[in-house]
């Protein structure tokens, strides 16, 4: 026996703590992700993205990724992609919030987790939250599925490195023949300036002319 029906055979105690578990775990994996994908994009060491991420709250990470999505040299139909995609992992937050900050314990049936949930912004009151085992294993699953997309982003961004690459790549190519030319100006001035002055036809016709001038002796 594999899979979600291992939950059914716990005691319910134990169940809604190894549903929560399950949960928490599925979302720190998704996590771990997205830091990765941030650490990559900002060109970060292994040691440096486990520093910046761990002083990131989970909301500003999703800003810092969709910001890079957004400037990144990508059609707009993809960046349009990827942002509905980080919008909706946001929405995540909620969930892992109450799993983690909120009491549990076994629902009326037994069979699921219930949450005690408290609400107090401009009004009291406690909502009822029962999870199922089928529920918490497709919440799961989706962590799992954002966990895969983002490690597919860790691939965007490489893909961005090659297009900015290419494109300074071309503008230093297209300077070139400027740049070219500059170069062999300037080579033929410092030619000009190093040989000696020319003698004029004029000067050579009065040394040939001029009895004055006498000419140099044979040897």
């Amino acid at each position: 026996m594999g899979g979600k029906e291992v939950f059914h055979t716990l005691p319910p105690e134990i169940r809604a703590m190894a549903l929560a578990g399950h949960y928490l775990q599925s979302f720190a994996l998704m996590e771990a992700a997205m830091n990765t994908a941030i650490g990559k994009a900002l060109k970060l060491s292994s040691v440096q993205s486990v520093v910046v991420c761990k002083n990131i709250s989970f909301r500003d990470k999703i800003h810092i990724l969709r910001t890079l999505v957004d400037i990144s040299p990508i059609a707009t139909t993809e960046k349009k992609q990827h942002d509905t995609f980080l919008n909706k992992v946001a929405g995540y937050s909620a969930d892992r919030n109450m799993v983690a900050h909120d009491l549990f314990g076994p629902d009326e049936s037994q069979t699921g987790i219930e949450f005690f949930v408290t609400k107090a912004k401009g009004k009291l009151h406690f909502p009822t939250v029962v999870w199922s085992v089928d529920e918490v294993e497709k919440k799961s699953k989706e962590l799992m599925n954002a966990q895969a997309k983002l490690k597919k982003m860790c691939s965007l961004f490489v893909r961005v490195d090659l297009v900015n690459a290419l494109l300074a790549r071309e503008k230093q190519d297209d300077a070139q023949p400027i740049a070219g030319l500059f170069s062999l100006g300037t080579q033929i001035l410092e030619t000009q300036q190093n040989q000696s002055p020319p003698v004029s036809a004029s000067q050579r016709t009065n040394q040939s002319t001029n009895p004055q001038i006498p000419e140099e002796p044979e040897e």
